[in-house]
């Protein structure tokens, strides 16, 4: 799966595995492992600003299957949410 991601320089292609490690090292650089955010706080700050919805969704999955965290739905953004795990 490739989808595009909107740059200042023009768009890029990006791996939904890419951005899914992208996520949990930011989530790790800033002390958030462990911790519960919404999907709305993550799209504000980090990785996830203005990526597209689907590589959103693929990126998190991706982590999800990899046990790096828990993706709780809900029907908008702000009800949405992630637990990122603690490394072992």
């Amino acid at each position: 799966l490739r989808l595009l991601l909107e740059h200042k320089q023009g768009a890029i292609v990006q791996q939904p595995k890419d951005l899914a490690r992208q996520l949990y090292e930011w989530a790790r650089a800033t002390g958030k492992l462990g911790g519960v955010f919404t999907l709305a706080e993550l799209e504000d700050d980090g990785p996830l600003a203005g990526a597209d919805a689907r590589l959103r969704t693929a990126a998190l999955d991706a982590l999800e299957a990899a046990d790096r965290c828990a993706v709780f739905t809900g029907a908008t953004s702000a009800e949405a949410g992630v637990k990122f795990f603690r490394e072992e």
